[in-house]
């Protein structure tokens, strides 16, 4: 408030004057105080809105870095699952490679064939050219295949001076192979052994047979032990 002149009347005095000055001085004093109080009110609440700003700025900021960290934690989730995508397939092409496979191995049957004929002191009376047989194994309607066939004998001749001689055919008696041994010492037991691969392109027979003979009647000839293996190694 503002003491103006026209608040002073003629003829007041001066203590009235004063009482008007003083009371004006008053009001203005009370006025200033009340302004005051809301300025401090006013600047309560600025600062009560700063500190919720700067709290709100804080819960922004967290929720930013929240939002990063789950940015990234999508985009690691998101590698893993182009990574585990990946394995699947490679999973998948492994399975089909299987599947093959197993295929394959369904497809390959291997029908073995396991023959075989033994003997044991056998004595041998043919005299050369002639021949006995000692051995002879027939598999009848054999499959298709490669086979091996194994001849083991263990023979003994009583003499130095003359030999023992033994064949065998792969196909029943049309052609032979022959070989002859003479002993260095009549006492010696002799080991005699063939082996080869055997084509076998159709189905059919095999027959393998072996014979033996001594080149002089005057000897003893004897197999100790005989064997005559065939067994069907591959398709």
């Amino acid at each position: 408030m503002i003491l103006q002149w026209d608040d002073i009347l003629n003829g007041e005095s001066l203590a009235d004057i004063r009482n008007k000055i003083n009371m004006y001085n008053r009001d203005n004093i009370t006025e200033l105080s009340r302004i005051q109080t809301n300025l401090d009110q006013h600047q309560a609440t600025l600062d009560n809105h700063t500190t919720r700003l700067n709290t709100l700025e804080t819960n922004v900021s967290d929720h930013e870095s929240r939002i990063s960290t789950n940015t990234t934690n999508i985009t690691s989730l998101t590698t893993r699952m182009d990574t585990a995508e990946q394995d699947i397939i490679n999973i998948n092409n492994d399975l089909g490679t299987l599947d093959t496979r197993v295929g394959t191995l369904e497809s390959y049957t291997f029908e073995p064939v396991y023959e075989y004929q033994l003997i044991q002191d056998v004595d041998v009376a043919a005299v050369n050219p002639d021949w006995q047989e000692i051995l002879n194994l027939n598999i009848t309607d054999a499959p298709i295949g490669t086979y091996e066939f194994t001849i083991s004998l263990a023979w003994q001749l009583d003499t130095t001076s003359s030999s023992a001689c033994v064949r065998y055919s792969l196909d029943g008696g049309n052609t032979w192979v022959e070989s002859c041994e003479e002993p260095k010492d009549r006492t010696d037991v002799r080991h005699t052994m063939f082996g080869y691969p055997l084509e076998h392109p159709a189905v059919g027979n095999i027959n393998i047979i072996v014979q033996s003979s001594k080149t002089s009647s005057s000897t003893t000839l004897t197999i100790k032990k005989g064997s005559l293996v065939i067994k069907k190694v591959k398709e």
